[in-house]
């Protein structure tokens, strides 16, 4: 037990099952022999002595907190800067940080001190007042949720509020009548921990484009049309253009066959919608060589070049200006009799898989990483991508996830049941589907373009591909600007 020798104790006021609780924890830990500290208003409860809140991590090894999720929302502002770990008796409601439940104390607290544990890192949000170019307020900090929000009291809109969590509260003074001296938030990851860097706007100065391969959507026109343009700019620019075989046949000239679009070729161009990109990212992610689309499509999430912009964009991502992310891609196989039954599939969208009729549902079970999750009975279920999430996942009712997150989203087709919701998890997670005996005709679609059957039984085993693709944009690409332009949010300001 020589990892736990000093233990803080917290309690919840106001409730005389807490101090049952914590009169078990405090027997607990000094029958092991453990140096408890308490919190003042903890040792109040207790009719002992104790530290005050501001200090309670200090020196402490461990910090036990009896209460609900609550609770340790606030201590958690107290002691993340520390580092100690926080455990959570519960005696609130739901309990998603308080694990331990009352009648479990004594069995589990000992396992813990033993060390029968896990520790996870969360990291806390920070928010700050910014007005008239200078800090307004504080900072403050939130385990859960930064809220932004009006308050009302007897019909009357008064000042802005911004809470973290629910409690840490502040309210701005009287906001100035125009945008430049109203009161602006700021929130960022909590100083404990480091964010990503924002890659938006920092143009990566590629080595110049010498061999350019091209690849257009089939069946349409304008599409020709754009090909030429795309054609011209290249080979104006003095670079090595190369075609895809269906690409030059619309230009009746001579190509090379889709699967080697990618070898030796500094850059793939795709004139056509995203599901062309999605086509093309199956095919030359594992080569890692940029995709840049012209938009001849719909909403264009991927493909961010107007027609009536391939010249000058096209020239400008030539000479350097433009972005690259990467993209992660989904793999997909299928188990059947402990063997698999189909070669993987990969999809840079989603997997779906569904009852494979619109008249029928189908029951599965899901697991991530070997742990059960549910099992549902349902038209089928979405494991998206971020860069998914803005397509069928969103008209199924999932978030909207940021490119850069590495994270998957678990989105249930029609559930037949009231309380099912999206998932969201590591994007490393493996994600395992269990076909059952209900489903008569079930099947499995990679980005909708990919289809294979299933059988009752199946298992559909999902986890990241091992290349991810390189997507490219022009400079002043902005997710959220494609969001508002192709997903018509709201712009509108009060009073405009």
């Amino acid at each position: 037990m020589a990892e736990f020798q000093t233990v803080a104790v917290v309690g919840r006021r106001g409730s005389p099952h807490v101090v049952d609780s914590l009169a078990v924890v405090v027997r607990t830990l000094e029958a092991a022999g453990v140096d408890v500290v308490l919190e003042a208003a903890t040792a109040e409860m207790l009719c002992r002595r104790g530290v005050d809140r501001e200090t309670i991590g200090e020196g402490t090894d461990l910090v036990v907190v009896v209460g609900g999720d609550g609770s340790i929302l606030g201590v958690a502002r107290d002691v993340a800067h520390v580092g100690v770990p926080v455990l959570g008796v519960n005696r609130g409601g739901l309990g998603f940080l308080a694990d331990i439940a009352p009648a479990q104390i004594a069995v589990k607290l000992a396992a813990v001190l033993g060390g029968e544990h896990t520790v996870e890192e969360r990291f806390l949000l920070e928010a700050e007042v910014q007005r008239n170019g200078e800090r307004a307020e504080s900072a403050a900090a939130a385990l859960n949720d930064v809220v932004v929000r009006r308050v009302l009291s007897l019909g009357v809109l008064r000042h802005p509020r911004k809470s973290g969590d629910g409690r840490a509260a502040f309210q701005p003074r009287q906001p100035q009548p125009n945008h430049q001296g109203a009161p602006s938030s700021r929130v960022k990851r909590h100083l404990a921990y480091t964010a990503p860097g924002s890659g938006e706007g920092c143009a990566q100065a590629m080595a110049e484009f010498q061999t350019v391969a091209v690849v257009g959507r089939r069946g349409s026109p304008h599409v020709v049309d754009s090909l030429a343009v795309v054609v011209r700019t290249l080979e104006a620019a003095g670079v090595d253009v190369v075609l895809e075989a269906a690409t030059a046949e619309m230009l009746c000239r001579r190509g090379v066959d889709r699967e080697t679009i990618g070898e030796g070729t500094d850059l793939v161009v795709v004139v056509g919608g995203d599901g062309s990109i999605l086509g093309v990212a199956r095919d030359v992610a594992h080569v890692g060589v940029p995709v840049l689309g012209v938009n001849r499509g719909g909403l264009g999430f991927l493909a961010d070049i107007a027609p009536a912009q391939i010249a000058v964009k096209l020239a400008a991502v030539l000479g350097g200006e433009h972005t690259v992310e990467e993209r992660f891609l989904l793999e997909a196989e299928v188990q059947r009799n402990g063997e698999r039954a189909e070669s993987a599939a990969a999809a840079l969208n989603d997997v779906v898989v569904h009852a494979g009729s619109m008249s029928r549902m189908m029951d599965f079970s899901l697991f991530v990483d070997d742990e059960f999750v549910y099992a549902q009975r349902s038209d089928g279920v979405i494991v998206s991508t971020p860069t998914g999430s803005t397509a069928y996942a969103l008209s199924a009712g999932g978030p909207i996830m940021h490119p850069r997150l590495d994270a998957v989203v678990i989105v249930p087709m029609f559930p037949h049941t009231l309380t099912s919701r999206p998932l969201v998890v590591h994007g490393e997670s493996r994600i395992s589907i269990r076909i059952g005996e209900a489903a008569s005709a079930p099947q499995l679609s990679c980005d909708s373009q990919v289809d294979l059957a299933l059988q009752p039984g199946d298992e559909v085993r999902i986890a990241k591909h091992p290349h991810p693709l390189r997507l490219a944009f022009p400079l002043g690409h902005n997710f959220y600007e494609s969001c508002r332009s192709k997903l018509d949010w709201a712009t509108r300001r009060s009073g405009a």
